[in-house]
């Protein structure tokens, strides 16, 4: 295929509802196989399940990059965060700081030229089950 021919990403959107266990693990298998942007997870109902809209990315199949071209990776990371390691954890501020650490981080990696990130979600886990 041509330069010409290859479009852009598409985008698939999904709806999970069900019990918070099942739907933050089907979030979790999702973000493995595909770029994944979350919704907020809509608290619980009347019957206890919660509700997120995903919308899963996908991007044509590339051609091979000739030798000396840089490419560009895509990578989506999901962070537990320790309860008092950020405050204000799971507000949209504390999100972004961690947000900002994590391209300055990556930023750091060798031959990484520039990186660019965007903050997701940041949900409450759920109390471990005992």
């Amino acid at each position: 295929m041509s330069a010409m021919g290859v479009s852009g990403p598409a985008v698939t959107q999904v709806q999970l509802t069900g019990p918070a266990d099942e739907v933050s693990r089907l979030m979790q298998v999702l973000s493995g196989v595909s770029e994944v942007i979350f919704g907020p997870v809509m608290q619980p109902g009347r019957g206890g399940d919660v509700s997120c809209t995903a919308q899963v990315v996908t991007h044509p199949s590339p051609e091979p990059v000739p030798a000396g071209r840089p490419a560009s990776v895509t990578v989506q990371v999901e962070l537990e965060v320790e309860a008092d390691a950020v405050p204000g954890l799971p507000g949209t501020r504390s999100a972004r700081q961690v947000e900002e650490s994590v391209a300055v981080a990556v930023s750091a990696l060798p031959g990484v030229r520039g990186a660019s990130s965007r903050l997701v979600a940041s949900v409450g886990l759920p109390a471990a089950r005992e």
